[in-house]
């Protein structure tokens, strides 16, 4: 608040903020707000920042692309980790609760709007991330999906269900790996522009 009692109002300040329609009293107070919010809040400006980079539109092909290819890679590693004979034997206690067939449209789009989705989280807090390089902060952002996606979700199925050890192992492992893979892609490929 010391802002507002320290600027004086002038009309050559109205003209230099590119509006004169306002009274200068009224613009003075709206630069001074901002200041004070934008020195006390900068993680908010700083996710409001990355957000904004979205209209650039040199970033907003790269993310798509980005996106699409995890998506795509998604759906595939999904398709290995579940489908292959290894996996079928370990899923053995799911079968009387899993489905006889899979809609596949439905899964790749749902594999895509992942895809699209980590890659805008990935960017919003991408300065947020430990590490220098975007391979790093890639395999950090990694390892917090795998976290939150696959450990927890093995954490709760092993408390409420009878599933062999081995059967949540195997979805540990290749949860990490397939979190891993789409980290990297992210950190190497999409990077906010500074």
């Amino acid at each position: 608040m010391e802002n507002i009692k320290n600027t004086a109002p002038n009309t050559e300040y109205a003209v230099s903020l590119g509006c004169t329609s306002l009274h200068p009293y009224l613009l003075v107070m709206a630069h001074s707000v901002r200041y004070y919010i934008t020195s006390k809040h900068r993680i908010f400006w700083n996710v409001i920042g990355n957000i904004y980079q979205f209209i650039n539109k040199q970033l907003m092909i790269k993310y798509i692309t980005v996106s699409i290819v995890n998506g795509f890679l998604f759906g595939v590693m999904d398709g290995i980790i579940n489908a292959n004979p290894f996996a079928q034997k370990l899923f053995e206690a799911y079968k009387p609760i899993a489905k006889t067939s899979i809609n596949a449209p439905a899964g790749i789009f749902i594999d895509l709007i992942y895809g699209f989705a980590l890659g805008a989280i990935f960017l919003l807090i991408y300065p947020s991330l430990p590490g220098e390089s975007g391979l790093t902060k890639g395999i950090i952002f990694a390892l917090i999906l795998w976290f939150l996606r696959v450990f927890m979700h093995v954490a709760s199925t092993w408390m409420m269900l009878d599933i062999p050890v081995k059967t949540l192992s195997y979805v540990l492992i290749t949860g990490l790996i397939e979190m891993l893979v789409i980290g990297i892609v992210y950190g190497i490929f999409l990077k906010p522009i500074k």
